[in-house]
C-alpha cells in the first residue's frame, strides 16, 4: 500500500498524504487505494473541498475492527 503520515488519537486512527498532483494521478491513487481498501464506514464520504490556495482537501471515513479510520489528503495544485 502507498505510504500515509499516521497520527493516533483517542477517537480515531488517521491517515494523512500530502499529494502535488491534480486529477487522478499517481498520488490521487494513493488515496483512492487507502479509501478502497478499508471497509467501508457509516454514510457516504464528503465532497472534495478546494480551499482558497487552490488545493484539495480530500476525506474519507473508514471502520476497521471498530476502530474509526480517518483518510485525508492534500492535493496541492503545483
Amino acid at each position: 500500500m502507498p505510504v500515509l503520515i499516521w497520527t493516533v488519537t483517542s477517537r480515531a486512527l488517521i491517515g494523512h498524504a500530502e499529494l502535488c498532483e491534480v486529477d487522478a494521478g499517481p498520488g490521487r491513487r494513493v488515496f483512492t487505494a487507502w479509501a478502497d481498501a478499508l471497509p467501508a464506514g457509516e454514510g457516504c464520504d464528503p465532497v472534495p473541498v478546494l480551499d482558497d490556495d487552490g488545493v484539495t482537501r480530500l476525506r474519507a471515513v473508514r471502520r476497521c475492527s471498530g476502530v474509526p479510520v480517518v483518510l485525508t489528503a492534500a492535493v496541492h495544485p503545483f
